[in-house]
């Protein structure tokens, strides 16, 4: 989970950084929301508890932003030098219980910008390379194509 909330700003880094004469208001944002729970996949197709779930913080997130539910924010938040702003308990579409979303502050730390955290051998979207965030995209395409 440490990973994916430092991938999560890596992106977020990144599509700023890749065009930093690009107007504020012509830029590319992404909402990013982060959870954890069991995600069935099924052929060309990904659902459960999980995704409903994940899919209710990136809706709560501002452009360029990331939400994470409590499940992450837990375990992650001494473990890393980001600050989490709770947005307190909110209904989640098809889930019956309230999900505790916190908003991901990255101005609590800036690393050196470029360089990505992600231990990982596929081609990882937290470089703040068009080139490799484009490669991770096909990469999941190729799994799970659209139907």
């Amino acid at each position: 989970m440490v990973d994916a909330v430092r991938c999560a700003v890596e992106i977020e880094r990144g599509m700023v950084e890749r065009a930093p004469e690009v107007p504020e208001e012509r830029r590319i944002r992404f909402r990013i929301g982060i959870n954890l729970g069991d995600v069935i996949v099924e052929e060309h197709d990904i659902f459960g508890d999980g995704v409903n779930v994940a899919s209710r913080p990136e809706a709560l997130a501002e452009p360029g932003g990331i939400s994470v539910s409590r499940v992450v924010r837990d375990p992650v938040r001494h473990k890393i030098d980001y600050a989490f702003e709770d947005l307190g308990d909110q209904q989640v579409k098809n889930i019956a219980r309230p999900v505790r979303v916190s908003r991901v502050r990255d101005d609590a730390a800036r690393p050196p910008p470029n360089r990505c955290r992600c231990r990982t051998s596929r081609p990882s979207p937290c470089s703040p390379s068009f080139e490799s965030y484009s490669a991770a995209v096909k990469e999941r395409q190729r799994r799970w194509p659209a139907r």
